[in-house]
């Protein structure tokens, strides 16, 4: 992420490759698809945009093109 007053930066994702984020509508979350080369496991996550507390929701592949709510 990418304070656009400051020009500061801070890494949302680490340890993960093949990574697709998706911003959900409100901006509070982060879904994102991506591969875990420690674990050798794809999996598709949720991230609170603020403190980046990450979840994996799934553990199938997959590619994240845009937010879907239930």
């Amino acid at each position: 992420m990418v304070d656009t007053t400051t020009g500061a930066s801070t890494p949302v994702i680490s340890g993960l490759t093949d990574v697709t984020p998706v911003y959900s509508p409100d901006g509070s979350q982060i879904a994102y698809s991506a591969y875990d080369p420690g674990t050798g496991q794809d999996g598709l996550y949720v991230a609170d945009a603020d403190d980046h507390n990450a979840r994996m929701i799934s553990n199938l592949p997959g590619t994240l093109t845009e937010w879907v709510e239930n």
